[in-house]
């Protein structure tokens, strides 16, 4: 069956979930073969897994239910009171995002043609609501990065068939039908929808999380470009470039 691992960086445990059912697996990989397995069973199938950078942490999706599971590691495994449960009522979620000390979750689909996020501050570790900014990117979600620094978040968007320029199509047709990304501001959801002439992929955020960059190619149409994404004040600019871009 399909498995999803993931290691805490001290090497000690190993979490795990398996497509289609709610058991998790805490894998301690200091102890004998026979003596390493943890189970729980969470209250639905959990469709996505992700750790906090510190390991201290796994946060289990549970789509079914639109809940996020916040479970410490491992004391989650035995009591759960180490677990923290964040409902989302009304939001269509399947997969998480953890930005890079643990400050935020942003919470999306790629299963279905949704196009709002969840942006959840974990910081005071409790399931308050007033912590939870729900989003419209105006776009399907194909994948989510969040900046080095946990302030902003970079969003790329599926695309429909069609053309966008064909006549007698409405707005919201137009956009389903082009490429695109959002950059998405995490403290208060303001966010920004970029359509684009091609691709947007790949991409990179720069180290300090000042800019973000992403390419542009389509040699049909003759698009060779790459956009420079300005993370504070969310101004883009585009570079041509003299030949076919590969890689970023």
């Amino acid at each position: 069956t399909p498995i999803d691992v993931s290691v805490t960086p001290d090497g000690h445990y190993a979490i795990a979930r398996r497509d289609g059912t709610a058991e998790l697996l805490l894998v301690d990989l200091t102890a004998p073969p026979n003596s390493a397995v943890t189970s729980i069973l969470l209250s639905s199938p959990v469709t996505d897994l992700d750790m906090n950078p510190a390991g201290t942490q796994a946060f289990a999706v549970l789509r079914d239910e639109s809940k996020l599971v916040a479970i410490d590691l491992p004391d989650g495994f035995a009591d759960i009171a180490h677990q923290t449960v964040w409902p989302l009522a009304g939001e269509t979620i399947g997969s998480v995002t953890i930005s890079a000390s643990g400050k935020f979750a942003v919470l999306y689909t790629t299963a279905l043609p949704i196009t709002s996020l969840v942006i959840l501050n974990l910081q005071a570790g409790v399931a308050d609501a007033s912590r939870v900014v729900a989003v419209d990117v105006r776009k399907a979600i194909r994948a989510v990065a969040i900046a080095p620094d946990e302030q902003t978040a970079l969003v790329l968007h599926t695309k429909t068939a069609g053309s966008p320029t064909a006549t007698g199509i409405d707005q919201a047709t137009v956009l389903d039908r082009s490429f695109g990304y959002s950059v998405v501001r995490l403290a208060d959801g303001v966010a920004k929808l970029q359509l684009t002439s091609a691709d947007p992929n790949p991409f990179a955020i720069t180290t300090h999380s000042e800019f973000a960059f992403v390419l542009l190619r389509d040699d049909t149409a003759g698009v060779r470009i790459a956009e420079s994404i300005d993370l504070s004040s969310f101004q883009i600019a585009d570079f041509a470039l003299g030949s076919p871009p590969n890689s970023l």
